[in-house]
């Protein structure tokens, strides 16, 4: 594509598409746009490409976003074929207002997304991919979710060069990760981390790990007003810290399950939450100070009707003005 272009009604595209440097194009709303199966969309350097209306990606098809390039995602209703994805090597990449699904029973591939500029997700639901990579890139979520098929993890975090940002809040509760298994859907998993992970208001329902940190090296990070409902474990550090603040882990089964938090050799500073009928709200090991000597802290925080409050092994921490009630054991 040489020139400016706007598609409307129908559109088909197949083979390989280049959008040459410095071309937009626009599909405008109501379109009902089909994307061939194998077929790769080539956004260049300073091209930009906005997708609205209704539009059907066929299996192993593909939009490849350049160094400079622009995907615009804005009130677009996706539905995406087996090993179909985003590419994002450079460039921007903004989904808005839109929904991004697979045809029934099968995943599609996610977005990968690697030294690009920045990466926009607001207002809008991923659905059944296998992952969603983001690395050595800017990333702002806002109001979004993310529903996860079995043996797949919402969002793989890697930021390996300082400077980026990552920050995933939402204006109130009813927006984040829900898993189709607490045995094996990941929420979040944060491997190598220069800079501070940002996660507010965010809720994480039936998941194997809420959130996973476990990269060096790891930039302290916050959690702050999450709710974990019926995970695995809600979150676990390994060698790791975080400020974990304001938030709830709660087993809604018939049974106590789960674990609130999990820490090896990690040392975050928890206050402010409640740990409601799970099997164990903190467990800790190997957890003695950090690099400079300090122990974590453990404050103000509630431990109702769990069947163990607290299990320590091996490790250092400060419980100041905590309250455990019902417990089977402290």
């Amino acid at each position: 594509v040489a020139t400016n272009s706007t598609l409307a009604n129908k559109a088909v595209l197949a083979g390989t598409i280049n959008i040459l440097p410095g071309v937009s194009v626009v599909t405008n709303s109501g379109t009902e746009t089909k994307i061939l199966s194998n077929s790769v969309i080539n956004i260049g350097s300073g091209a930009s490409y906005t997708l609205r209306g209704d539009v059907t990606i066929e299996d192993g098809a593909k939009f490849v976003v350049s160094q400079n390039g622009s995907l615009n995602l804005d009130n677009a209703n996706c539905i995406w074929g087996e090993n179909s994805c985003i590419e994002v090597t450079g460039g921007m990449l903004s989904i808005g207002n839109s929904v991004l699904d697979s045809f029934p029973n099968i995943r599609w591939k996610g977005l990968d997304v690697s030294n690009a500029d920045l990466v926009t997700i607001d207002s809008s639901t991923l659905k059944n991919a296998e992952s969603h990579t983001i690395t050595n890139t800017d990333l702002y979520v806002l109001d979004s979710s993310f529903i996860i098929p079995e043996n797949s993890t919402g969002l793989v975090l890697e930021n390996s060069i300082p400077g980026h940002i990552t920050q995933i809040t939402n204006s109130e509760h009813g927006y984040g990760f829900y898993g189709a298994s607490n045995k094996n859907s990941e929420g979040i998993t944060i491997k190598a981390m220069r800079n501070r992970v940002y996660t507010t208001k965010v809720d994480f329902c039936n998941l194997k790990n809420g959130i996973l940190k476990q990269g060096e090296p790891s930039a302290l990070g916050s959690i702050t007003d999450c709710h974990f409902t019926d995970c695995t474990t809600g979150i676990s550090l390994n060698y790791n810290s975080a400020t974990i603040q304001e938030c709830s882990f709660i087993s809604d089964t018939a049974t106590r399950y789960g674990t609130g938090i999990h820490l090896k050799a990690s040392f975050p500073q928890i206050s402010d939450c409640i740990f409601n009928r799970l099997r164990i709200g903190i467990f800790t090991e190997l957890s003695v100070t950090d690099e400079i000597g300090e122990v974590s802290t453990i404050r103000e925080s509630y431990f109702y009707n769990c069947l163990t409050g607290m299990e320590s092994r091996n490790s250092n921490h400060r419980l100041e003005m905590n309250y455990f009630n019902l417990n089977n054991s402290g």
